[in-house]
């Protein structure tokens, strides 16, 4: 019979299947998970300080791994899920959710699990998830063409100072990072985390400061309004990505609730536009949920959806979080 365990039981075997997780997405040909955070998630777990991952055991072989989150009133979340190669069956898969979820229970269920096992077909995750409760919600790759089309026309800025944003600043980017947070329905990806402020300055510094990523100064800018940072766009080159690439990635657009459905986010995003052109850049890229209404807003500004093989993949979720969320299902 197939159990879960804490992964602080087994440390040893823990910390073997996270290195091959680390390594999976490392090997990945679309993968952009630094490998280096899957590992500082086995040193958190196995230290006992996060809450982090069980394996699986058949019956006394350590088989797979889950990375666990706990978003804040929803239940777990699994963002990272491995499973050896011997064992990356339907089975398996099914087996080790279910044990998740009866370990899930008294923390309000499981939230959401990652599309990326290992092994597993699309149509062979569905026909696992779905008995068990599970929709899938898809995550679309939308692209602009910075060299197309005649030159932009910025949208007038309401009010406020735009600026230039750095490391200076990620004090007040940490403040609005929590702000933003709020009935953001990217939490399927990133849930609201127990300390929002400090779950933003891990992000917020490894952003500004991963020498993995070629640095572009210009490509992160603020709306100071009365000497308060209200909306914020951060975009950097891809993770790995060579110092003259053409591509720039949109990370964050993020507007204080207060400030939301007043034209700043518009203004932020097309003068980034304006400046990724003058800059050289040739290709925009962003992800958004589908069904956010946010995409309308990139639509229009020129962005479309990647073709379907390069589109991202999505997350399971359980149906009453689809449902809370407003999802058509």
């Amino acid at each position: 019979m197939m159990e879960l365990a804490p992964a602080n039981t087994n440390p040893f075997e823990t910390n073997r299947l996270l290195l091959e997780l680390s390594n999976y997405y490392r090997d990945s040909p679309k993968g952009r998970q630094p490998s280096e955070r899957v590992k500082e998630f086995a040193t958190r777990i196995i230290s006992g300080e996060a809450q982090g991952a069980l394996w699986l055991k058949q019956p006394d072989l350590a088989s797979g791994v889950a990375v666990i989150d706990l978003a804040q009133g929803a239940g777990l979340r699994v963002p990272h899920l491995y499973l050896e190669k011997d064992h990356q069956t339907t089975k398996v898969v099914s087996a080790f959710v279910k044990g998740l979820q009866e370990f899930a229970k008294e923390q309000g269920g499981l939230y959401a699990i990652c599309d990326e096992i290992p092994g597993l077909t699309h149509e062979q995750q569905r026909s696992v998830m779905e008995p068990l409760g599970f929709v899938h919600v898809g995550r679309l790759l939308m692209s602009l063409s910075t060299t197309k089309g005649a030159s932009l026309a910025l949208a007038p800025l309401p009010y406020g100072n735009l600026v230039r944003v750095g490391i200076e600043r990620v004090e007040d980017l940490i403040e609005l990072f929590a702000e933003a947070y709020e009935g953001d329905r990217n939490q399927l990806f990133a849930p609201k985390p127990s300390d929002p402020k400090e779950s933003g300055r891990v992000f917020l510094e490894e952003f500004f400061l991963n020498l993995e990523v070629p640095t572009v100064p210009w490509a992160s800018l603020g709306i100071d309004h009365q000497g308060e940072l209200v909306a914020s766009i951060l975009a950097q080159k891809e993770y790995l990505a060579p110092v003259d690439s053409k591509s720039l990635w949109v990370y964050d657009l993020m507007v204080s609730p207060d400030h939301q459905k007043k034209g700043l986010g518009t203004h932020l995003l097309q003068q980034l536009m304006k400046d990724a052109r003058e800059h050289g850049i040739e290709e925009m890229f962003l992800e958004v949920i589908e069904g956010n209404p946010v995409e309308r807003l990139y639509a229009r500004l020129g962005f479309q959806r990647v073709p379907t093989e390069r589109m991202r993949k999505g997350m399971w979720i359980n149906s009453a979080t689809a449902k809370g969320l407003g999802f058509n299902l």
